[in-house]
């Protein structure tokens, strides 16, 4: 949903003897995003990630040369309990006072008027 995080992992692995740097460029719909720099012993690996937040849409990641993507999709309509709670409290208040004007517990809502004066 829009404004969660989304988050890119992908691990990298120096497949040489030496140690090395490499810039991982993370692209996003084609432009770069973020961008990591590793530095790793020969055969050594790790994990680089990329956390996101991006409004509505759809969206094409590509890391050198690896593609995927990802939809981001705007927030449902959520109830919470205080609402609902709140939403109950007022119409049990609003049929109580009907109830109270209709047995004649209240008093009337506009004077009567006597046709002496």
């Amino acid at each position: 949903s829009e404004g969660e995080e989304v988050t890119v992992s992908l691990t990298v692995t120096n497949i040489g003897e030496e140690e090395g740097t490499y810039t991982v460029n993370l692209k996003i719909d084609g432009l770069v995003a973020e961008l990591a720099e590793v530095t790793l012993k020969g055969g050594a690996s790790t994990t680089v990630s990329f956390t996101l937040t991006e409004a509505e849409g759809t969206y094409q990641v590509e890391v050198d040369g690896l593609t995927d993507g990802f939809t981001v999709t705007a927030p449902g309509f959520v109830l919470s309990p205080g609402y609902i709670a709140g939403i109950l409290i007022l119409i049990i208040a609003v049929a109580a006072i009907i109830y109270a004007y209709w047995k004649g517990m209240l008093p009337p809502l506009y004077p009567k008027i006597d046709d002496e004066i």
